[in-house]
């Protein structure tokens, strides 16, 4: 072995025994469930607020970073091992029996949908706020193209106002932005920067009562946080989110 290929190797090997023990360095804590039950999965839709599932129709909910971890009622006694937040209030799990469940309040309630499988449903992917995937036992695949449910495709109205959290967030380089409307209204969604100068009009226009889902594009724009505003008749709102590249 020549000189130049021991070196390399050398290089090689320290380079491996560093990353391994960083990984192998990482600080663990324990933190108190409240229960007992076989926990079977996890989400978090940001630092502090997050959902975990598992036997017996367990639901856990933390809005602390996991201090504390409050239990929910699902309404079931199934095994949940699917979990997915399009944002920290829109949820959906899936179960054994073909179970699966939503909530649009953060879990305060979850509301069954029909999946039209008895099957053990596994897992949840959800790749906007419109569009999941849920897949389970015995190559079972189900494929959700509405806001409301695997099939369920009747139109309601929301009941108020509401701007949710852009999702993914970080995200890169596009977010999608969702909102409702309670009536008609005149409808402004912008983008601007810390400075407060707007960088994207998503939408100026007249829309009617429903939930509208706005998808934004930041491949020009360079890392950093970006706040997106919307304003329908004296409604306005504004939330915060991070272009990471």
């Amino acid at each position: 072995m020549n000189h130049h290929k021991l070196f390399f190797t050398l290089m090689l090997s320290l380079f491996v025994s560093i990353v391994m023990y960083t990984k192998t360095n990482a600080q663990w804590t324990s933190q108190t469930s409240g229960t007992t039950n076989d926990l079977f999965g996890v989400f978090f839709t940001d630092a502090n607020t997050g959902t975990a599932v598992g036997q017996s129709g367990t639901i856990l909910r933390t809005t602390d970073g996991g201090t504390i971890w409050a239990p929910q009622t699902s309404g079931t006694t199934e095994f949940i091992k699917g979990i997915f937040f399009t944002d920290a209030n829109t949820g959906t799990i899936g179960a054994n029996q073909g179970t699966i469940l939503r909530t649009t309040d953060g879990g305060t309630t979850w509301t069954p949908q029909t999946s039209g499988t008895t099957q053990f449903l596994r897992s949840v992917s959800f790749i906007d706020a419109n569009t999941a995937t849920v897949v389970g036992n015995t190559g079972t695949i189900l494929r959700m193209s509405n806001a409301t449910g695997i099939e369920d495709n009747t139109v309601k109205i929301p009941t108020n106002f509401d701007l949710m959290q852009n999702y993914p967030n970080p995200f890169n380089p596009s977010t999608s932005i969702q909102f409702s409307l309670p009536q008609t209204s005149y409808v402004t969604l912008e983008v601007f920067n810390t400075l407060g100068e707007r960088v994207e009009v998503l939408a100026s226009e007249e829309l009617t009562a429903g939930t509208y889902n706005y998808r934004w594009d930041a491949s020009d724009l360079t890392s950093g946080i970006y706040f997106y505003k919307l304003q329908a008749g004296s409604f306005t709102q504004t939330k915060k989110m991070i272009l990471l590249k």
